[in-house]
């Protein structure tokens, strides 16, 4: 299983696919490549077998590039309706119910399944979907000793969490019909109230703001 195909333009959709806008990204850096799934219904509103992965690799920390940082890309994907499966860390199977992904010396790497009620979105045929930031993101409760909202937190109390992308459409694709707001249940908002990591904060401690 591979992404959607990335596109640049408007002018390479095809016929019965829409353009989606996405953001997949960590609170924490980690070493591996993170793995966000989706699955299409059909149209009774249940799960078919279609699947679609978005990953966001570790990058390079050191060279400016990593995997916590907003990072909107654009994919074209046929439409039809779509609702969040789960998350893997290192292991690109489907995730499913009651799934670990092991292999790390601390323990499972965070892996995750969702049953409805999930965050869905549809895809128009020469659509635009705005779909959001999607964060693995520290979901227990505030650490006590943290030094200027940095601590360091159990990675496994994490958790997809949902945040709209603040930057606007892309003027290439300004022209594109507005296919909805996803649809996004309360217990998946984001609790990061920052648009940007927080300048000094390190990499692979989770931060506040």
């Amino acid at each position: 299983m591979t992404e959607p195909p990335k596109i640049a333009s408007p002018t390479k959709l095809k016929s019965g696919e829409g353009a989606v806008r996405l953001s997949v990204r960590t609170q924490k850096q980690f070493t591996e490549t993170f793995f966000l799934y989706f699955v299409r219904l059909d149209d009774s509103g249940n799960d078919s077998d279609a699947y679609v992965r978005i990953e966001r690799g570790a990058g390079v920390p050191f060279a400016g590039s990593n995997m916590i940082d907003v990072k909107p890309v654009i994919f074209r994907m046929p439409a039809g309706r779509y609702r969040l499966l789960g998350y893997t860390m290192r292991c690109e199977g489907v995730p499913f119910e009651g799934a670990l992904c092991t292999g790390s010396i601390s323990g499972p790497f965070p892996t995750g399944y969702y049953n409805n009620p999930a965050p869905t979105f549809e895809v128009k045929d020469g659509g635009f979907t705005d779909v959001g930031d999607f964060i693995l993101e520290y979901t227990g409760p505030r650490p006590i000793g943290e030094i200027n909202g940095i601590a360091e937190v159990d990675e496994h109390r994490s958790d997809i969490r949902w945040k709209p992308i603040a930057a606007p459409r892309p003027a290439a694709f300004a022209d594109l019909g507005d296919a909805g707001a996803p649809v996004i249940p309360a217990k998946f908002q984001s609790r990061i109230t920052c648009e940007a990591r927080p300048q000094g904060v390190m990499l692979y401690i989770p931060f506040n703001c």
